[in-house]
C-alpha cells in the first residue's frame, strides 16, 4: 500500500482526485441502478406501444450496463460503492410529479423529455469516465466504459427520434388542447 505524503503538493492533488474518481464513479453506479429500479414504472404509465417498447430495451440495456460497471469497479480494485447523485435525483424527482400531474399523450412526452435527460447525463458522465480512465492507463476498463457511453448514444438518438412523433401526438390531444383553454381562461 502506498502512503500519501499530505505536505507534498502533487500527493495531495493525487489523493483528490482518487477521491473525487471514487465518487464519480459510485454516482454513475447509482444512476444506474435508480434507471433500473424507475423503468418498470414508467413503462407502466406510458401509453405508447412505441415508447413502451424503446423504455423496455432501455431496462435490459441497463441491467447489462450495470454488470459492466461492476466489472470496471473489480478492474480498479475498488469496492462496490453507490453515492447518491443531486443531479439524477432531481429528475427522477420529476418524473414522479410528471406522472402524477399529467395524461395520456402528454405524458408520454413529457415522460420521453425526462429519459432524454437522464440519458444526456449518463453520456457525458461516461465520457468523463473514459477520459479518466484513460489517464490512469486502464485500458481494459476504458473497452467497457466506451461500450457503454456508445449504447446510451445510440438510445439517446433512438430517443430522440421517437420524440418527433410523441411530441407531436401530445400537442394535438385532447389533454394538451384542454391545457391550452385552461391557460387562455
Amino acid at each position: 500500500m502506498h502512503v500519501i505524503n499530505f505536505n507534498n503538493p502533487d500527493q495531495k492533488t493525487a489523493a483528490d482526485f482518487h477521491h473525487f474518481f471514487n465518487d464519480e464513479l459510485g454516482k454513475i453506479l447509482w444512476c444506474e441502478l435508480i434507471v433500473r429500479e424507475m423503468m418498470p414504472f414508467l413503462i407502466k404509465h406510458c401509453q405508447s406501444e412505441e415508447l413502451i417498447r424503446m423504455l423496455s430495451i432501455f431496462f435490459l440495456d441497463t441491467e447489462r450496463q450495470i454488470a459492466q460497471l461492476e466489472e470496471v469497479f473489480s478492474l480498479l480494485e475498488l469496492e462496490l460503492e453507490e453515492k447518491e447523485c443531486d443531479i439524477m435525483k432531481g429528475m427522477i424527482d420529476s418524473i414522479w410529479l410528471v406522472s402524477c400531474s399529467t395524461r395520456s399523450k402528454v405524458r408520454d412526452a413529457a415522460i420521453l423529455m425526462i429519459v432524454q435527460r437522464i440519458i444526456g447525463h449518463q453520456v457525458i458522465s461516461y465520457r468523463t469516465l473514459s477520459v479518466y480512465l484513460r489517464r490512469m492507463k486502464k485500458p481494459k476498463a476504458v473497452y467497457i466504459v466506451e461500450e457503454t457511453l456508445s449504447e446510451k448514444k445510440n438510445a439517446d438518438t433512438k430517443f430522440h427520434n421517437l420524440s418527433i412523433y410523441v411530441n407531436y401526438a401530445a400537442m394535438f390531444s385532447d389533454s394538451y388542447k384542454e391545457g391550452i383553454v385552461k391557460a387562455e381562461n
